[in-house]
């Protein structure tokens, strides 16, 4: 385990089921936006199934920021890189925004969400000094950010949308995703854990004798309160539900994710994981390392979808040939964008 830029095997499978999970709850949230599942069994035999098991992963999206965010804080992304990536988000929510307008106009399709979320994140990571990223201080800062109810911020903020959207506060014009109270906090802190892994990457690649007794503590004190997002709503009420579960029930639910993080980065586990071709064959594909554009381009597809409402709520079929499509499109449309822009650089004339 001496390359920096190796890929963990198992983080990323784990990214892989929870990008599966999200794309099967919101392919329901787009097309048909019910907070229940209403389609006849007689239109849809694979997604139900499906939809079961994903609201076990409906916390989802915190667990793949955390990911995605260790992996920044992990390969010692420069502040150049955090830019790129600064820039790339805010690109995706400005074609979002045009994706899901309804006139044809910008502003009417802009809403805050995840690009955006991560554009801001990334843009004030910039401001952590490169030897500091890694501080048990913003570690602690930022779990204790997280502890706090959000209905906290929600309730002693000004009324206005810059507020609804600081504070995930509901309204006519926000939609309550991905709060930056409290949820930079999340990003900090698993960008944080990254670079202490980074920097001690000697000693945690080991399993300490006193994680038996600690891990099987926490999981048990946890198994009371897991599957509180099982009843996520998939409709109007889905961000609502989603980002604003007490704190106890957003670590207790993380936690096993946080083990699965913990396993996957154990020298023995990489190493094993490391001889499966089929986990090679999984880190290979652009879902795992174009993961920005892939995710873009799934989300296109959707807004795409969304002009069939009225189809596939009544030609049998119809709405599961459309959920099995998603992730093999965007993975196929990554890949095109890719070859083109590598097509493109080989051809250049050299100067």
């Amino acid at each position: 385990m001496n390359n920096d830029s190796q890929r963990f095997y198992l983080l990323d499978l784990q990214k892989l089921i929870v990008l599966l999970a999200i794309q099967t709850l919101h392919v329901w949230e787009f097309i048909f936006f019910e907070d229940l599942f209403t389609l006849d069994s007689s239109l849809s035999v694979v997604y139900d199934p499906f939809n079961k098991i994903s609201r076990c992963f409906a916390n989802g999206g915190q667990v793949l920021v955390g990911i995605i965010f260790f992996l920044f804080g992990y390969r010692h992304k420069s502040r150049s890189e955090l830019l790129t990536i600064t820039a790339f988000a805010f690109l995706g929510q400005m074609i979002l925004g045009l994706v899901f307008s309804s006139d044809g106009a910008l502003l009417s399709g802009l809403e805050w969400d995840i690009y955006a979320f991560i554009a801001l994140a990334t843009l004030l990571l910039q401001l952590f000094p490169m030897d500091r990223r890694g501080s048990p201080f913003i570690m602690v800062l930022s779990f204790l950010l997280l502890c706090i109810p959000t209905s906290l911020w929600q309730s002693h903020l000004p009324e206005g949308l810059i507020f609804d959207i600081l504070s995930g506060r509901r309204s006519s014009g926000n939609p309550g995703a991905w709060a930056p109270l409290p949820w930079l906090a999340l990003s900090f802190l698993f960008f944080s854990l990254g670079d202490y892994f980074r920097k001690h990457k000697s000693e945690l690649i080991r399993w300490h004798p006193l994680e038996s007794i600690i891990w099987p503590l926490l999981l048990i004190a946890s198994l009371p309160f897991l599957g509180a997002y099982f009843s996520t709503p998939l409709g109007p009420n889905y961000y609502a539900f989603a980002f604003n579960r007490p704190p106890h029930i957003l670590w207790t639910n993380l936690l096993p994710h946080i083990f699965w993080m913990r396993l996957a980065l154990l020298e023995p586990v990489q190493k094993k994981a490391s001889h499966s071709n089929f986990l090679k064959w999984l880190s290979r594909l652009h879902w795992t390392r174009h993961l920005g554009t892939a995710y873009l381009l799934g989300i296109i597809y959707l807004g795409f979808g969304m002009n069939f409402e009225k189809e596939m709520g009544t030609i049998p079929g119809l709405f599961d040939v459309f959920y099995v499509s998603i992730m093999p499109v965007a993975e196929i449309g990554s890949r095109i964008i890719y070859w083109a822009g590598g097509l493109r650089k080989t051809r250049a004339p050299s100067r």
